[in-house]
């Protein structure tokens, strides 16, 4: 049994957020390893500075390229870059000439969320993209979209459209796909793992208030009403595990009927085995935990726990790194008018210690709101009220708005 046939951006955004909720009844969201799977996936991947090189004879042009990495915030807007990699299994950027007379303040880099994005390929060749989109014009939202092929870029603006000429050597777009794709493997187990997590539930509210099931087929909830039986419908939802107190016409006692051996035991042991499956295929999930618990990791601890992420790492920012260059490649036609091969370089995987981690992790984490922070935080009994929190940390911003 899956719960999840199809695995869209939406169902993602909200087991990133930990907002997810099932329509199954009876069945709830405990277990939910997405958010640690992808921000430690996300620090891992762009902890610390990403740099930029590139042969010695174009250093002014690889600087001038370099601006316009800081002028658009590149540094920060890595995580989000690496959180749609491991999310959505895609990162589509745009690179945008606004304006001529200055090129290096006028171009601008635009992630756009994949569920805007429409591509089409030959010969795994892009050769149209159409980006939706929607604007404010006068207080009234309005639908835009742009077209992007070899020939030409159309924009639409309501019931307006405007047509230039592409002067570009290719499509100003870049996507980069995951190749290693895991999320949906993870999805699969937590799944279960929630399933069985329900079935336990079951048990014990058969137990605490059974139910009363006659020879006759009619079933009748185990209250205590005088003179008075309260007659329900019991579910045929064979997920369900049911425990029953027969209540033969012709007999003046109950029999107990259940299922032979202890099931809750049973339940659990195939949940420790799912646990176990995770740990395996996802190590990320693990230093996670670790790192939530206040562990300490250091030196060769730390590279040890970080071995079998290692490969998933590189694989991830070798893709990154080919995507990233391709995009300096589209900058550098669109300011100099010829292409400047530039390399991107991460720093080493593993940390010098156990703060550094720490460290990108809770940049990591920023991709989340401080609304979505705090509330996570009241869930898990740290603070008592995040409503409360809200607002006292925008008056000390009001107070002091550069956070002194």
């Amino acid at each position: 049994m899956r719960f999840h046939d199809k695995i869209d951006f939406k169902l993602l955004d909200s087991m990133f957020k930990d907002e997810f909720e099932y329509e199954q009844e009876d069945v709830d969201f405990l277990y939910n390893f997405i958010p640690k799977f992808i921000i430690i996936s996300i620090a891992l991947t762009m902890q610390k500075k990403l740099s930029l090189v590139g042969d010695g004879s174009e250093k002014d042009k690889v600087d001038q390229i370099w601006s316009i990495w800081e002028n658009n915030n590149m540094q920060t807007l890595k995580y989000e870059i690496a959180k749609h990699f491991f999310l959505y299994n895609q990162v589509n950027l745009e690179a945008v000439l606004e304006d001529t007379t200055d090129k290096i303040s006028g171009t601008k880099i635009i992630l756009h969320h994949p569920s805007a994005v429409s591509i089409e390929k030959v010969a795994n060749e892009i050769v149209k993209v159409e980006i939706q989109s929607e604007i404010f014009i006068d207080g009234k939202k309005v639908q835009t979209k742009k077209i992007l092929t070899e020939d030409e870029i159309i924009t639409k603006i309501g019931d307006k459209e405007e047509r230039k000429p592409n002067l570009y050597d290719g499509i100003p777009f870049i996507r980069i796909d995951n190749e290693n794709y895991r999320i949906i493997g993870l999805i699969r187990l937590q799944d279960r793992l929630n399933l069985y997590e329900s079935y336990l539930d079951v048990l014990f509210d058969l137990h605490a208030d059974p139910i009363l099931y006659d020879d006759l087929g009619e079933a009748f909830m185990a209250k205590q009403q005088a003179n008075k039986e309260t007659k329900i419908i019991v579910s045929k939802d064979k997920r369900k595990i049911r425990k029953f107190l027969h209540y033969p016409r012709d007999s003046k006692g109950l029999n107990l009927l259940e299922s032979n051996g202890a099931m809750a035991e049973r339940i659990q042991v195939q949940q420790d085995k799912i646990n176990k499956t995770i740990e395996k295929l996802f190590p990320e999930v693990v230093l996670m935990d670790i790192l939530k618990a206040g562990g300490q990791i250091t030196g060769p601890g730390l590279e040890k726990k970080l071995i079998e992420i290692s490969s998933h790492i590189n694989l991830a920012r070798g893709s990154l790194k080919n995507g990233l260059e391709e995009l300096n490649e589209l900058i550098s036609w669109l300011i100099f008018d010829q292409k400047i091969k530039t390399q991107i370089e991460f720093e080493p995987i593993t940390p010098r210690d156990f703060d550094d981690v720490i460290n990108e992790v809770t940049k990591a984490s920023g991709l989340l709101s401080k609304k979505w922070q705090l509330e996570k935080l009241q869930k898990e009994g740290i603070i008592n009220n995040a409503e409360e929190e809200m607002k006292n940390l925008e008056k000390e911003n009001q107070a002091s708005p550069l956070g002194w």
